[in-house]
């Protein structure tokens, strides 16, 4: 059984046979094959929890420096880059951006006490020509467990919203890649989640 360790949650277990063919793993057991196998454990950050007035707009601005231009984990503002990089000129207004990469590259949102309403972020693929496929997901458990909420084609730069209603404490949402679909990278800016709204 894989663990995670404290502020972290199990994303992920794939199962390779000798030759690096999958294995189906079906919750947290699999057939062992004849041979020997790869278990492979992906860890991913908890969302952090939102001090009160926490940031629901992340346009990057501030995430400028070397430490930032580099692939990795990121957290500042409460916000989570998780396998990616930070693209000083290439967001909406040639100012800084995320820059995704298939497959586990993830913006992660603080998780807000008061709920989710409406999130939009502006995106476009880093290669003109290419596209990206998008989920957005929700969590309610603290990041333990995300559901679809919405899915995007990212082509040419625009806005993408989505109007969600979750009125949940602790209510996070993220962007990641569509795993059903062969996506190239993508640059997301201006991500803002709003409060929701009552109908």
């Amino acid at each position: 059984h894989a663990v995670p360790g404290v502020g972290y949650q199990l994303e992920s277990i794939v199962v390779r046979d000798a030759e690096l063919s999958p294995v189906t793993v079906e919750g947290d057991t699999f057939t062992m094959p004849a041979t020997n196998v790869i278990i492979t454990a992906l860890f991913s950050l908890l969302p952090p929890i939102a001090e009160p007035g926490a940031l629901r707009v992340q346009n990057f601005n501030n995430w400028t420096g070397s430490v930032f231009e580099a692939d990795g984990i990121h957290v500042q503002d409460a916000w989570i880059v998780q396998n990616a990089s930070i693209v000083s000129t290439s967001g909406a207004f040639a100012t800084p951006a995320v820059r995704l990469s298939p497959t586990n590259s993830a913006i992660v949102s603080p998780r807000f006490a008061n709920g989710i309403g409406q999130v939009n972020f502006w995106a476009r693929t880093w290669e003109a020509g290419t596209s990206a496929y998008l989920l957005i997901q929700s969590s309610i458990d603290g990041g333990s467990t995300w559901s679809n909420c919405a899915s995007f084609t990212v082509t040419t730069a625009s806005v993408h919203s989505v109007w969600l209603q979750i009125t949940n404490t602790d209510a996070a949402v993220r962007l990641v890649f569509d795993p059903s679909q062969s996506s190239q990278d993508v640059l997301i800016d201006n991500v803002d989640i709003r409060v929701p709204t009552p109908y």
